[in-house]
């Protein structure tokens, strides 16, 4: 982009290519995309000039076509389903190799709209009717629902249970995601069966920390810090309640 990047530019540039709904509390803001799945894009604790979080991919949203195989249009909370692999993943037909040319992402969570049921200004819901077909060819149908949030600092706070200085400026939203079973069959071991992800996209600093709380009563390993290749120690640390994640890119 050639403009300065704030929230407002980004307003400004994802509503000249996709339809844009704002949420906010004060000055707590974020931009929701119902035509791109309902993610939300980006989010600002300081109003229209304030620093904009979410990434976003520029390039591909003004080229105004789609890519084979997956669109990364960014944003800071999008949904996403599993499995991506197996023997019932949705990501592959039945017969495939198992390889790029077969892969291809659902166009469910890829390319097409959802439907906005509401908004009131700081909460919005949305739904989207889906057929996925697994590699073991069942044919899932299923009603996905997300209910997006914007929260006051007050409410922020007092959700966190800490006590923070008025001049540290704060946005807080979170997604509800459901995913109801809507085939003429259950779901088992059998038929494959289907899993939520959210997946989070934002833009790098060399002073960003992710704080992710844990559970220290909770059974199994804390945190899979190898996923793609083990995470060195200087880049996540592990504290009594939190882990904190270097977030620079």
């Amino acid at each position: 982009m050639d403009l300065p990047r704030n929230f407002k530019t980004d307003r400004e540039f994802l509503s000249r290519h996709r339809d844009i709904l704002q949420l906010q509390s004060g000055e707590a803001k974020i931009l929701i995309c119902p035509s791109l799945q309902g993610r939300v894009f980006t989010s600002t604790a300081e109003g229209d000039d304030g620093f904009s979080f979410g990434w976003i991919n520029y390039d591909l949203i003004a080229l105004g076509k789609l890519l084979k195989h997956c669109n990364n249009w960014g944003g800071e909370d999008r949904f996403w389903i599993g499995p991506e692999g197996g023997q019932f993943s949705i990501f592959f037909p039945p017969g495939a190799k198992y390889d790029l040319i077969d892969w291809q992402t659902p166009a469910p969570i890829d390319s097409e709209s959802w439907s906005l049921v509401s908004n009131d200004g700081r909460r919005a819901v949305l739904n989207k009717s889906m057929e996925l077909l697994n590699t073991s060819g069942n044919l899932l149908k299923a009603m996905a629902v997300r209910e997006i949030t914007v929260y006051s600092e007050t409410e922020v706070r007092s959700s966190l249970g800490l006590e923070v200085t008025e001049k540290v400026k704060i946005v807080g939203f979170q997604s509800v995601n459901s995913l109801s079973n809507m085939s003429e069959f259950s779901w088992t071991r059998e038929t494959g069966m289907l899993s939520i992800w959210i997946l989070g996209q934002f833009i790098s600093t060399e002073k960003t920390t992710v704080i992710l709380p844990y559970n220290k009563e909770a059974a199994g390993s804390l945190i899979n810090d190898t996923y793609f290749g083990k995470i060195d120690n200087d880049r996540l640390k592990v504290l009594d309640e939190v882990f904190l994640f270097k977030g620079d890119g």
